[in-house]
C-alpha cells in the first residue's frame, strides 16, 4: 500500500507540515547534476546533527543536489530543514527499532522543485521533482539481503515495479539505493 507519510508530533521543534509537498504545483525547475545514493548503515537520534552536518559538507563539495540514503535505522516518517537542506526519513510506522529506512537529503537550491514524495514502506519511498524539461521521480531503494527469505525478498522487487508504474507516467525515473545484487558470480581459472 502506498501512502504519504506523517510527522510524530514528538520530533524536534523545527518539524514541518507533510503538506508542503503533497503534489505541489511548481513553476521554478532546477538543474540536477547530481545526485547520489549512500548505504549510511545506521543514523541515530542522539548523534543525528553530527551525521547530517558531515553528509551535507559532502554534499556541498561535491555539488549534490539529492542524496539518497539507506539504512537509516530512523524509526518513524518525517521531514525538516537542517541548515536550509530538506531532510526526509521514511521508516516504520511504528516506534520500534528499524533495522531498514530510507531517506532523502535535498540541497537549499533544489528545494523548490520537490513536487511530491510517497512512501511505500521503510524500504522503498519515490520523490518527484521538477526539473529542466519536464518532471523526473527519484526512487529510493534499500532491498532485504539474502539472509531474508524469499518471499520478503520477492514482495519488496513487487512493491518496487509498482512504484516504477506509479511515477512513470510522469517523466524518467531512477532507481537509486542499495539492491543487495550479485549480479554474476564467475571463478576463474
Amino acid at each position: 500500500t502506498l501512502h504519504h507519510f506523517t510527522i510524530p508530533t514528538t520530533f524536534h521543534q523545527n518539524r514541518q507540515r507533510p503538506n508542503i509537498f503533497r503534489n505541489c504545483q511548481r513553476t521554478q525547475t532546477v538543474k540536477l547534476n547530481r545526485i547520489a545514493t549512500w548505504n549510511v548503515e545506521g543514523l541515530h537520534m542522539d548523534d543525528l546533527d553530527t551525521k547530517l552536518t558531515q553528509l551535507t559538507a559532502v554534499m556541498k563539495q561535491q555539488g549534490i543536489a539529492v542524496l539518497c540514503l539507506q539504512e537509516t535505522h530512523i524509526a518513524g516518517s518525517f521531514h525538516f530543514i537542517f541548515h536550509g537542506y530538506h531532510v526526509i526519513f521514511s521508516g516504520r510506522p511504528d516506534d520500534k527499532r528499524e533495522y531498514a529506512g530510507v531517506g532523502y537529503i535535498i540541497a537549499p537550491w533544489a528545494r523548490q522543485a520537490i513536487l511530491s514524495f510517497i512512501q511505500v514502506d521503510s524500504r522503498l519511498a519515490g520523490l518527484r521533482m521538477k526539473v529542466s524539461g519536464g518532471n523526473v521521480c527519484i526512487l529510493n531503494a534499500y532491498a532485504p539481503h539474502n539472509g531474508h527469505d524469499f518471499e520478503t525478498r520477492l514482495d519488496f522487487f513487487d512493491n518496487l515495479l509498482l512504484l516504477v508504474g506509479k511515477f512513470r507516467a510522469y517523466g524518467p525515473t531512477l532507481i537509486l539505493g542499495d539492491l543487495n545484487t550479485i549480479i554474476s558470480s564467475r571463478s576463474i581459472s
